[in-house]
């Protein structure tokens, strides 16, 4: 009995007074369920396995459905390099270098013009109304438009081959090397081929017609610089003669220089015109020349079997992602759980001091009436 009851300072006997609350017991709910532990979420993730073994099993399902509906496909690859030009075979740059002069690159040579090139509407577009043998879907010939499912008007037909095209194609160029290499990607294999040399054959007319377009522009330049060149030779040395007619003897020194000045003009004229003449049929020869300007590294070549459609790869990433799913439903399903009964904890919480001070107020009004009530008696 006096282990359990104290005596007070007024001679009371009370109960004992409650132990100090450990400080695990002292914690609030609210902090409590805020406290996330790798324990507490392998519970809540063992306590809803079936949930996430649904998911996972749901979604890797779907996978391997994916996985074995997928059409076989077959890649083309091929590469080549762009011949860089010599600028010392051009008449232009000969002339430019002779005047002290430098000439920049033409874009076109260059690496990166020919990938975008190889998927540009310039070089694809035509192709939609060309026509193959396709011996996998049976004899006739096919154009690349029907059997890329491209329908409409002809602008449209070119529109959806281009952007179909562009999916099935892939460019890839060599830093080091500058090397352009292009894999073509459909579902059969004589398509992916036949699109591959098309595609090549594409960038080498195209460069083919720009370098024989900018020949022949060349061409009109140097051969009207040409003839303006001519008439200037003609007259210096029309001048030279009309000296050396005037002065048949000539000894003194304002003569002789005269004579050399006039010779020099004749001389630079001569060379001028001849560089002219030199530039003017190279440029003809370039106009008409049809060589290719691409190196083919590797012909585009396709193997008889199909690409590889990594099945157990689509299943394993289905399968985690699936679980990945499950877990953050579970995980989410808790936190709003846990969150409820934490806003409930504090809504009464709320409550109860709204209660608190409500009886304050009124001990407070009681108070104020019972303080005017003795005033007045005691007027």
């Amino acid at each position: 009995m006096s282990d359990t009851l104290v005596r007070d300072e007024r001679g009371a006997v009370g109960d004992a007074p409650p132990r100090a609350a450990s400080p695990r017991s002292a914690r609030s709910p609210a902090a409590g369920a805020e406290d996330l532990t790798l324990v507490r979420v392998m519970t809540q993730l063992l306590r809803d396995r079936r949930r996430i073994l649904f998911w996972t099993a749901l979604v890797g399902t779907i996978a391997l459905v994916i996985a074995l509906v997928t059409r076989p496909v077959y890649s083309a690859d091929a590469s080549f390099t762009p011949q860089v030009a010599d600028a010392g075979r051009s008449g232009l740059s000969s002339l430019a270098g002779q005047l002290g002069l430098s000439m920049p690159g033409s874009a076109a040579s260059q690496s990166q013009f020919y990938a975008e090139l190889l998927r540009s509407h310039a070089l694809l577009a035509p192709l939609a109304t060309d026509t193959l043998t396709v011996p996998e879907l049976g004899p006739g010939p096919r154009t690349f438009a029907s059997l890329f499912k491209a329908e409409g008007s002809p602008e449209r037909v070119a529109e959806v081959f281009v952007e179909q095209a562009t999916r099935a194609s892939a460019v890839h160029v060599s830093i080091q090397t500058g090397t352009v290499s292009l894999r073509v990607t459909t579902p059969w294999r004589s398509v992916s081929l036949a699109l591959a040399n098309r595609m090549l054959r594409g960038v080498n007319e195209y460069n083919v017609r720009s370098r024989q377009s900018q020949a022949a522009e060349e061409r009109r330049f140097v051969e009207a610089r040409l003839a303006v060149a001519r008439q200037e030779q003609r007259a210096a040395e029309d001048r030279l003669e009309g000296f050396l007619r005037a002065n048949r003897q000539f000894v003194s020194p304002e003569l002789t220089f005269a004579r050399e000045r006039l010779q020099r003009e004749v001389n630079l004229q001569q060379a001028l015109v001849s560089t002219l003449a030199q530039s003017y049929e190279d440029a003809r020869i370039r106009e008409v020349r049809d060589t290719p300007v691409i190196t083919i590294v590797e012909s585009p070549s396709a193997s008889t079997l199909p690409d590889p459609r990594r099945r157990a790869f689509k299943v394993a990433v289905g399968l985690l992602l699936g679980a990945l799913i499950g877990i953050v439903i579970s995980l989410a399903k808790d936190a709003m759980a846990r969150r409820s009964a934490v806003g409930d904890m504090e809504t009464d919480e709320f409550l109860r001091q709204l209660r608190a001070a409500r009886a304050d107020l009124g001990r407070l009004f009681r108070r104020r009436r019972a303080g005017k009530a003795s005033s007045g008696q005691q007027v």
